[in-house]
């Protein structure tokens, strides 16, 4: 008979690999340990800049709020808390114009990756995910007319060795 083995572990604070329950994640972000946190995943952790963020308010952030870091991930001295995610969408957008372009109101071109003014630009608004499609109307013609081209070269390409279906050629 087998006799059943029991391994002894210790709990995270007695552990002598405990670094006292923070880590960065995947993402890039602190995480620290807090079951009874709302936020918490399976594990326990919640990302360290919405517990700051909620020690800030007073209380928990609504579920639309969105936390923002400018500058460094890991730096949480520096947050600000967005009402939802097209807040935070449009931080980052001006963010970016700002920093590749110099004015916060020019935007970037989907096709030709240039940014230029909102007068020059058509912009869509998304319906089925947050954003904004934005493009030079030139910039998405060429870009049409080469995916067309592309398709019909790609259609002669797969045609070439298909033998007609009006008859068989073997048969001939």
């Amino acid at each position: 008979m087998r006799q059943k083995i029991t391994r002894r572990t210790k709990k995270r604070g007695e552990h002598h690999l405990w670094k006292g329950g923070r880590y960065i994640n995947d993402a890039g972000y602190y995480m620290v340990y807090s079951p009874e946190h709302p936020r918490a995943m399976k594990n326990g952790y919640v990302r360290e800049h919405i517990v700051i963020s909620e020690k800030a308010i007073g209380g928990i952030l609504p579920n639309k709020c969105q936390v923002h870091h400018y500058g460094d991930k890991l730096d949480n001295s520096k947050i600000v808390i967005c009402e939802d995610q097209h807040y935070h969408n449009m931080i980052h957008t001006r963010t970016d114009s700002l920093l590749y372009s110099g004015d916060v109101n020019r935007r970037k071109c989907k096709f030709c990756k240039e940014y230029d003014d909102i007068d020059n630009l058509y912009c869509k608004h998304l319906k089925t995910r947050s954003g904004w499609n934005v493009y030079h109307r030139g910039c998405r013609n060429k870009y049409e007319m080469q995916r067309k081209l592309n398709n019909t070269h790609a259609k002669n390409e797969t045609n070439k060795g298909m033998v007609p279906e009006y008859g068989c050629s073997r048969n001939k």
